[in-house]
């Protein structure tokens, strides 16, 4: 069985950080820590920024308006930059960065936030 999977569920901390404009469009800003580590918003600035900047632009005749939400995510093993937006007036489109040891890099196949 795989390592990850044994361990027990447990509360995260969870945090409401503001309401940040970026490119554009204003997101309501969150954070998840895994364990006992504080949050540290520096460590998702660039996965941020690169998160962000593919995300359509808003557009309110196309029912994408100016707003949506990202979580910041300090996980066990990897961190996560997490960004959803709404479109076509229903649909909340989502978009994940990884980091793990190396550098931000878009999620890839079967990869997701927990």
């Amino acid at each position: 069985m795989n390592e990850a999977c044994v361990e027990k569920f447990a509360p995260r901390a969870t945090k409401f950080l503001g309401v940040r404009e970026i490119n554009g469009r204003h997101w309501k800003m969150h954070s998840i820590v895994y364990g006992e580590r504080g949050f540290d918003a520096s460590r998702f600035e660039d996965g941020l920024m690169k998160a962000v900047r593919d995300v359509p632009k808003a557009d309110e005749k196309k029912g994408r308006p100016d707003a949506g939400f990202v979580i910041l995510h300090q996980g066990k093993n990897a961190e996560y930059v997490v960004v959803c937006w709404w479109d076509r007036e229903n649909e909340m489109p989502v978009c994940v960065w990884v980091r793990d040891e190396k550098a931000w890099r878009a999620a890839r196949d079967g990869e997701s936030f927990c």
